[in-house]
């Protein structure tokens, strides 16, 4: 499996602390409900899954980067959403995981 190289690795965090920062800040703008425990917490659950998205969605590219275009459309095909969904339902693993590999 190959590896991403550490200068693709700082342009990968930056992109997620980019999105990230994003997120957040719709939360503070958002006043339709007042900062109170839910908020807080979704906003914290948010921001981390935001974060270790784009490295999740990088990790699962790497581990499919040799096959060929006909077997990415079989792949697509085969799995239909849940090829990116596990990434995404799944992304702090993936996203630690392709941090620290």
């Amino acid at each position: 499996m190959p590896n991403d190289k550490v200068k693709n690795k700082l342009l990968i965090a930056l992109l997620s602390i980019i999105i990230t920062a994003i997120a957040v800040g719709l939360f503070f703008i958002d006043e339709s409900l007042p900062w109170n425990l839910y908020k807080v917490v979704s906003c914290t659950i948010v921001g981390l899954w935001m974060f270790f998205i784009i490295p999740a969605l990088r990790k699962s590219y790497l581990l499919n980067a040799d096959k060929s275009l006909a077997e990415w459309f079989k792949m697509g095909m085969s799995f239909g959403a849940g090829g990116i969904a596990y990434p995404i339902l799944l992304a702090p693993y993936f996203g630690v995981k392709y941090y620290l590999n």
